[in-house]
């Protein structure tokens, strides 16, 4: 059965000829709508040169809708997206300029820096043992995150509110479900910063320890190479690690799982320390065995300690000379004092000088040396 519907359209003024078709649709489906009708010609008198001539038939496409609807799609979204940032530039940069927008989200990164992750005591820590986690974002910071990866995504582990430049986390006991990789970030301004490098929390002691042994001895100097190696008789470890002097550690594999090969070098003065090896499974690389037995390394410097010999020879020898010059003039000091023999012949009898001298004194006499003196 046909359904026919009258609809009156008023158009006007017409000053030139247009085609027109008509369409219907369901009020249900108001985006289907059925096929174009017969055109409809309509011409304007009295302007030849604007009427369409009726023998010329437009493109039967051009009225399409679906040929409408997938242009119109694409129109609107260029428009809101060119409105959208037309916006943005508008509000970031009052004078239109477009290298402010880039410029002001590069100053707000600068405002966030990364934060710092570290452990203390160390990022090895033996097994039921506590660690503290320190996050260092900026004075601003209201909220810090650390988090901790889980199949490959990274998950919440605890929350810090309130204003302060480091957050610290304590884990009180280690163990294989703590021990993992971390990161951290903090919350300013209402939004979150960039996450931390990651810091990765080791627990030591779920095996036996391993053997730790050098080929060079305990002494080095300066420039040799040092091998050391780590071996486990009862233990297939696929990886060893070894720990220097400051906490770091140096990680190898080896395919006879049973020993692993370390060679620092050339050293220097820095390498001398205690040094202990740990084995551990790639599958589970965050669960270490116990601490090997230390190894103490010395590293001497054999051109300080000869210049040092060189110093302490110069020094006994100048003490000695000093000690000869003074022992010789102490004996020109107090040696005694005897005049030679010829020139005691011309020395006065002294003596019988003084004795003479005395006696005269002593009877009121004048001395010979005090003649036309008289007494009072």
């Amino acid at each position: 059965m046909s359904t026919q519907a009258e609809f009156l359209w008023v158009l006007g003024p017409q000053t030139t000829a247009r085609v027109y078709r008509c369409y219907g649709s369901f009020t249900r489906s108001p985006y289907s709508w059925s096929d174009s009708s017969d055109p409809l010609y309509l011409s304007v008198t009295g302007n030849s040169s604007s009427s369409l001539p009726l023998h010329t038939k437009p493109n039967s496409n051009s009225g399409n809708p679906r040929h409408l609807h997938a242009l119109v799609g694409p129109s609107v979204a260029f428009v809101f997206l060119v409105s959208f940032i037309s916006f943005l530039v508008h509000h970031w940069c009052p004078d239109a300029k477009v290298l402010c927008l880039g410029q002001k989200i590069q100053a707000q990164d600068e405002n966030f820096p990364i934060p710092i992750i570290s452990a203390t005591p160390s990022s090895v820590i033996p097994w039921n043992g506590s660690v503290k986690i320190l996050c260092q974002g900026t004075l601003e910071s209201y909220l810090y995150q650390l988090e901790i990866l889980e199949n490959l995504t990274y998950k919440q582990v605890e929350k810090k509110l309130g204003f302060q430049e480091v957050a610290e986390f304590i884990i009180n006991h280690m163990d294989t479900n703590t021990a993992g990789r971390y990161q951290c970030r903090y919350g300013r301004e209402h939004r979150w910063s960039a996450p931390s490098e990651a810091l990765e929390l080791v627990v030591t002691g779920l095996y036996d320890k391993p053997f730790l042994s050098t080929d060079g001895g305990h002494v080095a100097t300066p420039g040799e190479n040092i091998s050391f190696q780590c071996s486990s008789a009862y233990i297939s470890f696929d990886r060893f690690s070894l720990s220097r002097p400051g906490g770091a550690t140096l990680s190898r594999h080896r395919d006879a799982r049973l020993q692993g090969d370390f060679t620092l070098g050339p050293v220097n003065l820095s390498f001398s320390g205690v040094y202990r090896c740990y084995g551990w499974h790639s599958g589970h690389p965050y669960v270490w065995s116990a601490p090997s037995n230390a190894l103490e390394l010395v590293v001497t410097d054999t051109t300080s300690q000869d210049h040092t010999t060189e110093n302490w020879v110069r020094m006994g020898v100048a003490g000695l000379v000093l000690l000869a010059l003074l022992a010789i003039l102490a004996e020109n000091r107090l040696g005694p004092q005897l005049p030679h023999q010829e020139d005691q012949q011309d020395l006065p009898d002294l003596s019988w000088s003084w004795q003479k001298s005395q006696t005269e004194w002593t009877f009121g006499l004048t001395p010979k040396d005090h003649q036309g003196d008289s007494w009072s």
